[in-house]
């Protein structure tokens, strides 16, 4: 995992976390920090449900689909914000546990949705 101090391109407030992890196309996965004092927030700003639009012809999920992607949120602790997968990090937690939850969780989201589940 690393940091890059380079700030994201749609808003000038986040940090770009490249992360090792792929979509199934080879994109890779990155995450955005937030610093906001005593709370951090990470996200991807959209861009797992981005990527799932790309994927299928249909914008739209089926009620099945929104809770499958509302369980594997609630099992990572993450939640869904606007399209936003997001976790709220707090300065005595570990950050980079907090990066590896949002990353499995993206992962899993894609996975699932992509098998058709």
């Amino acid at each position: 995992m690393k940091l890059e101090e380079e700030k994201a391109v749609s808003n000038n407030q986040y940090t770009r976390i490249r992360t090792p992890f792929l979509y199934p196309d080879g994109d890779i996965i990155d995450i955005f920090y937030q610093d906001q004092g005593d709370i951090a927030t990470l996200t991807d700003l959209g861009e797992t449900m981005r990527w799932l639009s790309m994927q299928t012809v249909t914008q739209q999920k089926s009620p099945k689909q929104r809770q499958l992607i509302a369980d594997i949120c609630l099992t990572h602790n993450v939640e869904i914000h606007r399209g936003m997968l997001m976790v709220r990090v707090r300065r005595s937690e570990n950050l980079a546990a907090a990066v590896m939850r949002l990353s499995q969780c993206m992962l899993r989201v894609v996975g699932a949705l992509r098998e058709g589940k």
